[in-house]
């Protein structure tokens, strides 16, 4: 039931109202109150020193703004706990709160939906449904995320596609790490219908009543104040490790991460110490990822041990240590004992190469964000989870910008590529994006991308750049069923094509469409003027040069290559963090050199060969000929099993005495079973 409005025009805080008496006099008692409701008032009985955010977030139940509030402060500072108090006073004034984990979803736009459909009570995961089913609920519905720091590939759709679409009754809630992204404060359309709720360290006040709870006060609580500045998970980790001190004994550490050592510590479980200490690795916690990171050690206790800790929640999909403390605690081991942290990215790097494999869609982002944070190289890394929010939003391009895109475009190109530039604005203007650096309202750069399987051929034909891709696909084609991505031009209007800002900005967009197109996204092509500022980055991520360059008046574009392989995303970036790792994957294939290991010597392979290993390796069932036929030759007719027969016969040549991990199914085809390190060195 919905409640009434005070004369202020907020909603008043929440009470119960005393039960009955009836005739004769006799007080009846009140019913015991469930557990459900205990930790729904503890939620909010427990929130301390947060009375001014919390009343800023309750202005999202009522009036016409805001629509949407950001909430964003350093790890620990309490966000969840405050979303989570939040919740229980927005239903209890009876509106729906759907909350969905940023650690959960998938970042694209069916990834989100398919969570907010799921959270809303189930329904078709598309936008016009969700839409509907909200519209179709009684009073207003909050839409929470936690996390939002994960989901950066969303923030422009998010803004400019989700919410416009959605009935006025729905309200937003956004929680993460970083501040909002520029266009929500300087875009004019959000002024006042956005609100910004920073969290800083609770006020002395509150931290010394939060501390009071432990059992601290006087000089203790104030020393402990002094040394935690305030921040509530330093406060609760210190509070919890003063009450399982000695009396007079020195309990506060000066960082969270040596105050979650020692909590561990004087536990004298050296075992649980070692779980911490490999868990900080992980981005989320699951048994098979213990047992790989610690296969001498009981997993299943270890995992409800860590479960147990202050600093670990646990969630629908494994455990997740609170990020300060992980990141401090994976320093510390990196630093101390780098081959130990070596050792556990790399065989939690062989659990999840199999898990992915193994994975249905709905939790295929889950392994590939594990692949994803296991990465050092910040190239990759930072391209998917970036640290800090730039000043730079990409938009779908507007009608309007074709004029402003051409303009910036000829600061840096010659008059025909600018012109094939407009021809594909002509045939495909969704495939442009803009860079906007509020407050300036003018584009900053902009980006043009699509599949050429989605555009008119006539088009591909016309513009030199795609007509070299399109031989290039031509010769070397992708099996059906896989697709190919043109990212025809970024430019920048002060660097061009040269990195910068806008560049990453747009490169950080082009990734938002790698996961969308995954597993179907096989190769993707690019044009650069000057290819040395990208050749190292390029080299890294597995980008070859094409021969021969294209010449727009006297200008010449070089094309760049990449392969994702027959496993698209997921398989590229394994490969990547194979080849950081210094791993072999199997102990066999060289996927760097494109080549096998026997015996420490190197054994080169033909492209064909390459692609069949490759191909046979990433797939967990036997495969069929027809299969390889279809999906390592690209053929779509029966060129007869003579082909593929011929290729495993020089594979298992050249394997030797490893040849046996190459299996033949009668009257099928083949499998491939993983050969151990130590069987590849013998």
């Amino acid at each position: 039931m919905s409640r009434q409005r005070n004369a202020a025009g907020t909603i008043p805080a929440p009470t119960r109202v005393a039960p009955a008496r009836t005739a004769p006099a006799r007080a009846r008692a009140a019913p015991a109150a469930s557990l459900h409701d205990r930790l729904e008032g503890g939620a909010v009985a427990n929130l301390i020193g947060r009375e001014a955010e919390l009343g800023r977030l309750l202005a999202l139940l009522a009036g016409d703004a805001p629509l949407v509030a950001h909430v964003h402060g350093p790890s620990g500072i309490g966000k969840s706990a405050l979303l989570g108090a939040f919740g229980v006073l927005a239903r209890q004034c009876g509106a729906g709160f759907a909350l969905l984990d940023g650690n959960r979803v998938e970042p694209t736009e069916r990834g989100f939906l398919a969570e907010l459909a799921e959270a809303l009570g189930g329904g078709a995961p598309h936008l016009p449904a969700v839409a509907a089913r909200l519209a179709g609920k009684p009073g207003r519905t909050i839409i929470a995320v936690d996390g939002y720091e994960l989901l950066p590939l969303l923030d422009a759709w998010l803004r400019g596609v989700l919410l416009p679409a959605l009935p006025g009754s729905a309200r937003l809630v956004l929680a993460g790490r970083l501040p909002p992204a520029p266009p929500w404060t300087e875009q004019p359309a959000w002024r006042g219908l956005f609100a910004s709720v920073p969290l800083g360290p609770l006020p002395d006040a509150a931290a010394l009543a939060l501390l009071s709870r432990f059992g601290l006060a006087g000089e203790a609580a104030r020393r402990t104040l002094r040394v935690t500045g305030g921040h509530p998970l330093a406060l609760t980790l210190a509070g919890a490790q003063a009450a399982a001190t000695p009396a007079g004994a020195d309990f506060l550490p000066a960082a969270t991460h040596e105050l979650a050592q020692r909590c561990l510590g004087d536990s004298g479980d050296a075992q649980a110490r070692e779980a911490l200490r490999a868990a900080a690795v992980l981005r989320r916690v699951t048994v098979p990822l213990l047992r790989a990171v610690l296969p001498d050690a009981p997993a299943e206790r270890l995992y409800e041990r860590l479960a147990s800790l202050p600093f670990v929640t646990r969630g629908r999909d494994g455990l997740v240590v609170q990020e300060a403390v992980r990141e401090a605690i994976a320093a510390e081991l990196a630093a101390a004992d780098p081959e130990a942290h070596r050792a556990r990215r790399q065989a939690a790097w062989r659990e999840l190469n199999q898990a992915v494999r193994r994975a249905p869609a709905a939790a295929l982002w889950g392994y590939t964000a594990d692949l994803i944070y296991l990465l050092a190289n910040p190239v990759v890394r930072e391209a998917f989870f970036p640290r800090h929010v730039g000043r730079f939003s990409v938009e779908p391009a507007s009608p309007a910008e074709r004029a402003v895109l051409l303009d910036l475009a000829r600061l840096h190109e010659p008059d025909a590529a600018v012109a094939a530039l407009d021809l594909w604005w002509a045939e495909a203007p969704d495939a442009f994006f803009t860079v906007h650096a509020p407050p300036d309202p003018a584009p900053t750069g902009f980006c043009c991308l699509f599949d050429p399987a989605r555009v008119p051929g006539e088009a591909l034909r016309q513009d030199p750049l795609t007509r070299r891709w399109m031989a290039h696909l031509g010769e070397r084609p992708v099996p059906d069923g896989q697709s190919v991505l043109f990212v025809r031009r970024w430019l920048a209007r002060t660097e061009g094509e040269a990195p910068s800002s806008v560049q990453a900005a747009c490169w950080l967009d082009i990734k938002r469409h790698y996961m969308a197109l995954r597993p179907r996204l096989r190769r993707v092509y690019l044009p650069l003027r000057d290819p040395a500022p990208y050749a190292t980055a390029a080299r890294t991520l597995g980008f070859t040069l094409l021969d021969g360059a294209v010449a727009f008046d006297g200008a010449e574009y070089a094309s760049a290559m990449l392969d994702m392989g027959p496993a698209s995303v997921d398989g590229w970036l394994s490969a990547l963090l194979a080849a950081e790792l210094g791993m072999r994957e199997d102990g066999v294939v060289d996927h760097a050199a494109r080549a096998l290991r026997i015996a420490g010597r190197q054994v080169k392979l033909t492209r064909r060969e390459f692609e069949l290993m490759r191909y046979l390796e990433s797939r967990a069932a036997p495969v069929s000929r027809d299969a390889l036929i279809h999906d390592v030759w690209g053929l779509r007719y029966d060129v007869g099993s003579n082909v593929v027969d011929a290729v495993v016969a020089s594979l298992r040549r050249k394997l030797g005495p490893l040849a046996g991990a190459i299996e033949t199914v009668r009257g099928y085809g083949y499998a491939y079973r993983p050969v151990g390190e130590e069987r590849a060195e013998g």
